[in-house]
C-alpha cells in the first residue's frame, strides 16, 4: 500500500475525520460535523490497515471539538468501524 493513493475516514461524536494518503503518507485531512448516516459511504473506502489510525484520530478530533466522544474502539455506535 506504500505506493497507493487512498482516503481513510472515520466518524466519532458527530465529527467525520478524513485523511488523503498519497504514496502511503497522509498529505491532507479534513474534519466536518455530520450525522453518522452521512458518513457511511466514506467509511467504506477506508483500507483495513488504516482503520485504527483513522478511528483514533476521529475520536481525538471529536474530543478537541467539544463533541461528546464515546467511541472506544469496540464498534459502539459512536465510533464506527465499518
Amino acid at each position: 500500500m506504500a505506493d497507493t493513493d487512498f482516503p481513510a475516514s472515520r466518524w466519532s461524536g458527530g465529527i467525520l475525520t478524513s485523511f488523503i494518503a498519497r504514496r502511503g503518507q497522509v498529505r491532507e485531512w479534513v474534519q466536518s460535523r455530520c450525522p453518522q448516516s452521512d458518513a457511511t459511504q466514506r467509511l467504506a473506502g477506508t483500507p483495513p490497515d488504516w482503520a485504527d489510525f483513522a478511528r483514533r484520530n476521529a475520536e481525538l478530533a471529536a474530543a478537541l471539538a467539544g463533541a461528546p466522544c464515546q467511541g472506544n474502539g469496540t464498534g459502539s455506535p459512536e465510533s464506527v468501524d465499518a
